[in-house]
């Protein structure tokens, strides 16, 4: 097969359109959660307080870098303000308790393994919760259904395949 040459002016202005378009992506999806955050603070902080919305926005969208970033108690605080306030022990006890039950019914602590699922068996379909939305009008699951199949891919070598069969957000009947 023969490569055709490039000519390399027109190879880096396209690659430049490129990180132009992805550039554009990034900047539109940053502004999205800007706006998102101010969304969510005016639900907390009045208008006539705006001045103090700024800098909050400013914290969670220019200066922590990382979602991974987990704020606690006493720092967001000193971020947000009055709004943070410590729940009483009983509601607080009420909100592990809640987180616990999730916990459990996601397998928050279970890696994924799907050799682990087949078990001995060859074929298995897993149904898998991943997320809630609960409200007071009902309860809402997303939802992954997945074919695990054990695979011959060497006259001694086995693999997994997994199929994904469903995944969507499902009523929660039960």
């Amino acid at each position: 097969m023969h490569q055709i040459p490039m000519n390399s002016l027109r190879h880096e202005k396209m690659r430049s359109e490129f990180a132009k378009v992805g550039l554009g992506n990034v900047h539109r999806a940053k502004e999205q959660i800007k706006m998102l955050t101010e969304k969510l603070l005016r639900l907390h902080i009045p208008e006539a307080e705006k001045d103090r919305t700024d800098p909050i926005v400013e914290m969670f969208t220019r200066r922590l870098f990382s979602h991974d970033y987990l704020i606690g108690r006493q720092e967001a605080k000193q971020i947000i303000g009055p709004e943070v306030v410590d729940a009483p022990q009983a509601v607080e006890q009420a909100m592990m308790d809640l987180y616990n039950m999730y916990a459990e019914d996601l397998e928050l602590n279970a890696p994924y393994n799907p050799e682990g699922i087949l078990g001995k068996e060859t074929q298995k379909v897993g149904t898998f919760r991943r997320a809630y939305i609960e409200s007071a009008d009902g309860c809402w699951i997303y939802r992954t259904v997945q074919e695990i199949k054990r695979i011959q891919v060497q006259p001694t070598q086995f693999g997994i395949q997994v199929r994904q069969i469903e995944e969507r957000w499902v009523a929660d009947n039960d």
